[in-house]
């Protein structure tokens, strides 16, 4: 049986970015697959979903760069009622610093528009 999230989102909006930072590398979009795995990019971010499948959301961790930069983080997304999906990406990115290395934190909620395939 296919989860309902199961597929490829577009990212519509986000509280901190506009739709052209969103789309930066091209359009914003979230991936689930059937296997426990997606993908994430927006902005400068690029990453790999490891995913835990719930009746009508999915918690996920990732992996990938933000601007170049190593890059980690968890977040969810969960289904609405009209259809679209709604969640929060959260990301800790290792800044190339000459001495001492430092993490930032970055949390961002994202709302999701119906499934978009390619």
């Amino acid at each position: 049986m296919t989860h309902p999230l199961t597929g490829k989102w577009r990212i519509e909006e986000m509280e901190l970015w506009d739709r052209a930072f969103i789309d930066l590398l091209g359009p914003g979009f979230i991936s689930f697959d059937d296997k426990g795995g997606g993908d994430v990019r927006f902005g400068a971010v690029d990453g790999q979903l490891d995913c835990a499948y719930a009746k009508a959301s999915i918690h996920f961790t990732w992996d990938g760069c933000d601007e170049r930069d190593q890059a980690h983080g968890d977040g969810y997304a969960q289904l609405e009622d009209d259809g679209t999906i709604t969640g929060e990406i959260n990301s800790i990115v290792a800044m190339n610093q000459p001495s001492p290395p430092r993490d930032g934190l970055l949390q961002q909620p994202a709302r999701l528009a119906s499934s978009w395939t390619t």
